[in-house]
């Protein structure tokens, strides 16, 4: 169970702060706000070219109250494809886990061993799928499966402002995306999510460290919160947006 857990959660990895009125000045519409956070973001003809990536990363995971370490490698393919290596060493054991998501089919593999995928999970991985999918804000404006809507009130992100945009999707739990309301880049993601105990709780995760890659602004760190405890950290070592992946890469099949 701690092997899948692992797995999940790196795949789908990134204290809720106070909220604040906005004044009439600052009020905007979603439509407003997004293409702002788009624009910043690289603008949407950039975006939207890359509908794929590759990257690795490197980090640390909370597990049994230990601080573990990890290396991942992973390659998706918007809206429906996803292949995670991840490398762990748990209390002397070296563990090598592979995850490809391909549509509706999923396979998980531990040391070469083949590992069950129950209903929860399956609704984990798809809902990390959706996840890149509004990480490329594009999709929120032009695609009529997401219901996206303002909130009135801002938070504060760190030391920063943030607007506040409710996402909710079919297979997908509430999520809130935190936009900087003077750099409109994406700073914190919210939802419900599971832990590597498969305890279901609030999860934050703290988007930062932004660099251009191929003329589009991506997070290089990321923090994760769950229930207010920490729960990860990761750092991007290398990332290459792509136009494309040969769908063979996502071959389920031994």
């Amino acid at each position: 169970m701690i092997r899948r857990a692992i797995c999940l959660f790196v795949v789908g990895a990134v204290s809720l702060g106070l909220t604040a009125r906005s004044s009439a000045q600052d009020k905007l519409d979603k439509e407003a706000v997004l293409k702002k956070a788009i624009e910043a973001s690289g603008g949407a003809e950039a975006v939207k070219k890359y509908p794929a990536a590759r990257e690795k990363t490197k980090g640390t995971i909370e597990i049994n109250e230990l601080e573990v370490a990890f290396t991942s490698e992973s390659v998706y393919l918007n809206p429906d494809k996803m292949k995670t290596i991840v490398n762990v060493e748990f209390m002397g054991q070296k563990v090598k886990m592979v995850q490809v998501v391909n549509g509706d089919k999923m396979r998980m593999v531990a040391n070469g061993m083949e590992m069950p995928v129950d209903e929860a999970n399956k609704g984990e991985l798809k809902e990390s799928l959706i996840l890149h999918q509004i990480g490329q804000l594009t999709p929120l404006l032009e695609d009529k499966a997401f219901e996206v809507t303002l909130l009135p009130e801002k938070a504060k992100v760190a030391d920063s402002e943030a607007y506040v945009v409710l996402i909710k999707a079919k297979g997908l739990k509430d999520t809130k995306i935190y936009i900087d309301t003077k750099t409109y880049l994406v700073t914190k993601m919210e939802k419900r999510g599971l832990n590597t105990e498969q305890k279901e709780g609030n999860q934050e995760y703290f988007l930062s460290d932004y660099k251009k890659v191929d003329g589009v602004m991506m997070p290089m760190k990321s923090k994760v919160l769950h229930d207010g405890a920490k729960f990860m950290e990761s750092t991007t070592t290398e990332l290459k947006l792509l136009d494309k992946v040969e769908k063979s890469e996502f071959d389920i099949s031994d």
